[in-house]
């Protein structure tokens, strides 16, 4: 990765991965993070779901949208420059 251009490894970046655990260790899976700053990016668009709510392998109980903003809120998280595998595929309307 040290060798290839922003522009190359940002089109690299596009499927989102999604691990068999609760939505909490999908947004931190190193624990950096408060659980009141994850309730806050979890407003997004995700509040019906708790930061407890399991995620099956590859994010399939998800709908698009939903996987759309769990990525969404974890660049938020970061505070990531590069938004684009979380901004993909959402809606411009």
């Amino acid at each position: 990765m040290s060798t290839m251009g922003l522009n190359e490894l940002s089109c690299k970046i596009s499927e989102p991965v999604f691990f068999s655990e609760s939505l909490r260790y999908n947004l931190d899976p190193f624990n950096q993070y408060d659980d009141l700053k994850l309730w806050e990016v979890r407003q997004i668009e995700l509040s019906d779901v708790t930061l407890d709510h399991d995620i099956f392998s590859g994010g399939h109980n998800f709908s698009v949208g939903q996987k759309q903003f769990i990525c969404l809120a974890r660049a938020i998280l970061k505070n990531n420059r590069l938004l684009g595998e979380a901004t993909a595929n959402i809606d411009s309307q």
